[in-house]
């Protein structure tokens, strides 16, 4: 890479040690500059950022992320943490892995080969969604009860709850947060619609 081509990485990571050993791994990197995320994550924080390393306890946020910038997201993970938590990251990194293995992930990352996934590996679905689904969505992004939903959509609480189950499987969203953020930024939802909403 030239100086031209340089890479921004940006880092939010809690332990002081994991920071500033992949600091030093990055700096191996020709032509690959960190910066630390701090506070909340920002359309400002991400602005021309290339990649994002976050701790995986920090996996939530992953929607937010997709909101404001389109980068691949690296999980780090120092523990035990359940498989439902590796979902939407680009691709992981373990404690115990060596430098040779991280630095060959971030730069595939660095050169575009990264698809979002779920957590059996697969390329994550987002556009699969069938009308019903939508609506579903459209509902509970506005604070309608399962009970609202299904009486707006003239369907039993059980098809709702069914179509909630589908939902979070296509999209590997599993919050009210994320699936609001998922829709204002796929168009499905205008943002003044659910103004007054407890979650935005």
């Amino acid at each position: 890479m030239t100086a031209s081509q340089a890479r921004t990485v940006a880092l939010k990571l809690y332990s002081p040690l994991v920071h500033t050993g992949l600091v030093k791994i990055l700096g191996s990197i020709p032509a690959v500059r960190t910066v630390d995320i701090d506070g909340s994550l920002s359309s400002l924080a991400l602005s021309g950022v290339d990649l994002i390393i976050i701790d995986a306890i920090d996996a939530d946020c992953i929607e937010l992320i997709r909101s404001y910038c389109d980068a691949p997201v690296i999980g780090v993970f120092t523990s035990h943490i359940p498989p439902s938590r590796s979902v939407g990251f680009a691709e992981r990194i373990d404690i115990y892995e060596s430098e040779v293995s991280i630095v060959e992930k971030i730069r595939s990352l660095l050169a575009g080969g990264h698809k979002d996934k779920d957590a059996d590996g697969s390329p994550a679905r987002t556009d699969d969604l069938s009308p019903r689904e939508k609506d579903v969505i459209l509902g509970i992004v506005k604070g309608f009860s399962n009970k609202e939903i299904a009486a707006e959509m003239n369907v039993s609480v059980n098809t709702v709850m069914t179509h909630r189950r589908n939902i979070a499987s296509k999209l590997q969203i599993h919050s009210v947060a994320g699936l609001t953020i998922y829709a204002i930024t796929t168009g499905l939802v205008d943002i003044a619609d659910i103004s007054n909403s407890d979650y935005i």
